[in-house]
């Protein structure tokens, strides 16, 4: 062993020990300094874009830095701001036509077409009427000043949707844009600018056709200007005609006027005298309800114009005291209401009394439809007007007019958009109570229609008990009490009338503020001309119905349909009461 190994160990001290260098151990020693080596830049720059790029590596940055609010740096960025994009170089909306036309999402709950959502073109088309365009506008305008003579197919075609125009078969027909465009006399011509500022599109479609004496059907809804749509041709084919002496009057009038009722009748004479008694001509009204004498003695004394209900006037010709050899002018106001009151029996049998409707072929008609224009009458023009069309009135259509053309305007049958429509669900118990609210709530002048004529007596009572003036009209008074009631109501001595359908059809009342449905129709068409004696000649107007469960499931449906057609609030009743009966709407 040697002397090491006999050496005794110790203990040494930390801080004494020697502690060998470990692998990979990291030196702190600074590097050695290199020499840089100038570098020569092949750079074209001045001393001016040196110092720039100088000041901007040492930092000297002049502009004082900016405390930003946390509202703006935490604000909600446009994608264009954040693309850093501007506006007019956004391409979005070149890769998909939603960007171009958002969905409009409107929540009708299964109403609207697709359930509320119309995609990139919506349900309804918006037109130039609503003034939506401001280019349509002037497009419009343009139009509307142009000469005849530099009218295209365009043109009439913008005129036709603006004014709402449907037109059977495709025919394109040339509307009215103004007075002016009519082919009419003179003295006509300034007497009807001086009487109505515009025509009515209704008015605008039916005239053109109407002066070249071709059968027409002209469907519109009520309160339209139906009445001066066909007396203006009515008048104008008259003038050329030779006036009636003693010996030509006994062959019966120029021009004939149909209506189904004696107020309506009495109404469109009254309409008829305005353009008649200017140049001479003598119109006669035939109704029922009245002495006949009277009538047979204006008759005899001639009359270039008649108008007439079906009922009476059958009763004249079936007594020989009124032939119609001679009458090429024959019009049909409200001839589905005709149809509705079963007079077709009565209407047959005219028909058969007028000339009859001579045939052959297209070029046949056209050459007599240009002789019946220029005065030279040879065959009859008939004309029918009315706000719908059933499927008899079809019937008789294809029975005595020859090579009809029909027009309407917009959807008929339909309630006027400037109606607000009221539907109040209230029990039978709690009618009277609620109808003489709402009376004196509102503003005059006011018609309260019923379903029965005892009804009209009953309301009357009540409210002459309220202290209410009323009056009430319907088909078991006389004549002479019918009339005396409407025009003590235009008038405005009463300011509520009581009536049940008689009134609901054709007769024009200014500014009638409110219609009140006491009893719901059991047809929905009677309910759409009931609700059309108010809000005429484009006014504003109210209408209000009680209805509940004892009134028929089909017509409240129809009724339901109607007020969602014209987004007017429906009863969350009618809603319940519907679903119970598991009725579809």
């Amino acid at each position: 062993m040697s002397e090491d190994n006999n050496e005794i160990p110790c203990y040494i001290p930390k801080d004494k020990r020697k502690v060998p260098e470990k692998r990979n151990q990291i030196s702190f020693a600074p590097p050695p300094k290199r020499e840089l080596l100038p570098v020569e830049f092949d750079c074209k720059l001045n001393k001016e874009e040196l110092e720039q790029i100088r000041e901007h590596y040492r930092g000297n940055n002049k502009e004082s830095n900016t405390v930003i609010k946390p509202s703006e740096k935490f604000k909600v960025m446009k994608i264009n701001d954040l693309l850093m994009t501007k506006e007019e170089e956004d391409t979005t909306t070149d890769l998909n036509d939603l960007y171009n036309n958002p969905i409009d999402f409107q929540p009708l709950f299964g109403r609207g077409n697709c359930g509320g959502l119309d995609i990139v073109i919506k349900s309804n088309t918006i037109n130039l009427t609503k003034g939506e365009s401001q280019n349509g506008l002037n497009t419009l305008n343009k139009i509307k000043t142009k000469p005849l003579n530099q009218m295209n197919e365009n043109d009439w075609r913008i005129i036709r949707e603006n004014l709402n125009i449907f037109v059977n078969n495709n025919e394109v027909i040339k509307p009215l844009r103004k007075w002016d465009d009519m082919n009419v006399c003179d003295n006509l011509l300034q007497l009807i600018k001086n009487t109505y500022e515009t025509p009515t599109p209704i008015q605008c479609a039916s005239i053109p056709i109407a002066l070249k004496m071709r059968d027409l059907i002209a469907l519109a809804e009520t309160g339209t200007g139906k009445t001066f749509a066909y007396l203006i041709p009515l008048i104008q084919f008259v003038l050329k005609l030779p006036k009636l002496t003693e010996e030509t009057s006994a062959s019966g009038p120029y021009a004939l006027i149909l209506a189904p009722t004696r107020e309506l009748a009495l109404q469109i004479q009254q309409e008829t005298l305005k353009l008649a008694t200017p140049f001479g001509l003598r119109v006669c009204c035939c109704i029922g309800g009245e002495s006949i004498q009277p009538q047979i003695e204006e008759l005899s004394n001639g009359a270039e114009i008649v108008v007439a209900a079906p009922g009476r006037l059958k009763d004249l010709l079936s007594q020989s005291y009124l032939v119609l050899g001679q009458c090429y002018f024959v019009v049909l106001d409200e001839a589905d209401k005709m149809i509705d009151l079963g007079l077709d029996v009565q209407v047959r049998y005219i028909f058969s009394e007028l000339p009859s409707v001579k045939d052959g072929s297209t070029e046949e008609i056209i050459s007599m439809e240009k002789e019946n224009a220029s005065g030279n009458p040879s065959t009859r023009t008939t004309f029918m007007y009315s706000a719908t069309m059933p499927s008899t009135l079809e019937k008789i259509t294809t029975e005595y007019l020859r090579r009809p053309i029909t027009i309407s305007i917009g959807k008929t049958g339909n309630v006027a958009e400037n109606v607000k429509q009221n539907v109040v669900w209230v029990e039978d118990n709690m009618k009277k109570r609620k109808l003489v609210q709402v009376i004196k709530s509102s503003s005059p002048p006011t018609i309260v229609f019923v379903n029965q004529q005892k009804t009209v007596e009953e309301i009357c009572l009540l409210l002459e008990k309220e202290k209410i003036n009323c009056v009430g009209i319907h088909g078991g008074k006389r004549q002479i009490e019918r009339t005396d009631a409407l025009e003590g109501f235009k008038r405005k001595k009463y300011p509520v009338m009581v009536a049940t359908n008689v009134l609901s059809r054709g007769i024009d009342i200014e500014s009638v503020a409110n219609v009140i449905n006491y009893e719901m129709p059991q047809k929905i068409e009677e309910y759409t001309h009931r609700v059309g004696r108010t809000g005429r000649a484009g006014k504003g107007g109210n209408a209000i119905t009680f209805i509940n469960e004892n009134d028929g499931k089909e017509v409240l449906n129809q009724l339901r349909q109607i007020l969602v057609q014209s987004r007017n609030s429906i009863p969350k009743e009618l809603d319940s009461f519907l679903k119970k009966n598991e009725i579809i709407y």
